[in-house]
């Protein structure tokens, strides 16, 4: 980047797409890697790690456009923003796949109707 932090914050809230482009390429795969690290060792059933990075940068462009993060001085405010928001996505799925009213962990996928002694095997088998 060559303009500085605050000014393609104020591209992107203006909706400049090439400054909301520009961070989203120097960013998105970042974020995918660190998602993938705070979900490691969890079945990604209902959403992976990019879908935890696509929300979190959502939820920064909101931001920026409802002028929610003033403090964002250089790239090193802005990584911090973007690890805090991405963190605290992949906890909060990982707390809504516990809850109670989601089997509290114990939900399975359909590898609980494989047979070890038969080729054939999955929910088509069942009946």
């Amino acid at each position: 980047m060559s303009e500085s932090i605050s000014q393609y914050l104020l591209h992107i809230a203006a909706g400049n797409a090439e400054a909301s482009e520009k961070v989203w390429k120097d960013y998105f795969g970042k974020l995918v890697r660190l998602a993938q690290r705070k979900l490691e060792g969890f079945p990604n059933r209902d959403f992976d790690e990019e879908d935890i990075a696509i929300s979190a940068m959502n939820s920064f462009y909101q931001g920026i456009a409802n002028n929610k993060f003033e403090n964002i001085h250089n790239r090193e405010d802005l990584w911090k923003l973007l690890v805090t928001i991405t963190a605290r996505k992949a906890t909060a799925k990982r707390r809504a796949q516990f809850s109670q009213k989601r089997g509290g962990g114990q939900v399975r996928g359909e590898s609980i109707f494989f047979q070890t002694d038969d080729d054939q095997a999955g929910i088509a088998d069942i009946l």
